[in-house]
C-alpha cells in the first residue's frame, strides 16, 4: 500500500496523461456546455437543463447548483416532438389567417388557395353575411347609445 506521499506523484502523472478538457472540447462532447464566468465555470447540462457554478478551491473542484433540472420539462426528444407539434399548429393558424385576410381583401378564391384537408369547408359568402350582420348590430347599438346620451343631456338642460 502506497503512502500518501508516494501516491501523489502517481496521481500527478495520471492527471497529466489525461487530455486537456477545454470548454470547446466539452461542448463537442454534447451533454455539457462550459462557460468561464470570472473565476468560476458555469456548467450547463444540455440533457436536464441543470446549471451549476463550479470553482477550484485549491484541493478539488466544487460545484453549486444554480438552476435545478426540472423533470416535468421532459427529455430532449419529448421537447423536439412538442416543438414539431407546435410548428404544425402555427402553420394551420397561419393558413387560417391567410384565408381571413383574403376575405377581408374581397377575394373569393380564399378557400381554394388553402389546401387543408383537416379544416371544414370554407363558405366565404356566409362569412360576409356574418360580418354584415355584426356591422348592423354595431350600428344599432351605437344609435341606441347616442339616444341615451342625448336623453341624459337633455334632462340636464
Amino acid at each position: 500500500m502506497a503512502t500518501r506521499h508516494g501516491a501523489a506523484p502517481a496521481m500527478l502523472a495520471a492527471i497529466l496523461a489525461l487530455p486537456a478538457v477545454t470548454p470547446a472540447a466539452a461542448q463537442s462532447a454534447g451533454r455539457y456546455q462550459l462557460e468561464r464566468s470570472g473565476a468560476n465555470v458555469l456548467r450547463l447540462d444540455r440533457d436536464t437543463g441543470e446549471i451549476a457554478s463550479c470553482r477550484d478551491d485549491g484541493t478539488a473542484w466544487q460545484c453549486k447548483t444554480l438552476v435545478e433540472a426540472d423533470p416535468a420539462d421532459g427529455t430532449s426528444a419529448e421537447m423536439a416532438a412538442e416543438n414539431r407539434r407546435l410548428a404544425e399548429r402555427v402553420a394551420v393558424l397561419e393558413r387560417r389567417l391567410g384565408r381571413i385576410i383574403a376575405i377581408a381583401d374581397g377575394r373569393d378564391d380564399a378557400a381554394a388557395t388553402i389546401a387543408d384537408a383537416e379544416q371544414p369547408a370554407f363558405d366565404a359568402a356566409k362569412v360576409r353575411r356574418d360580418i354584415d350582420e355584426a356591422a348592423e348590430i354595431t350600428v344599432y347599438a351605437v344609435n341606441r347609445f347616442r339616444g341615451l346620451v342625448e336623453a341624459l343631456t337633455a334632462e340636464e338642460r
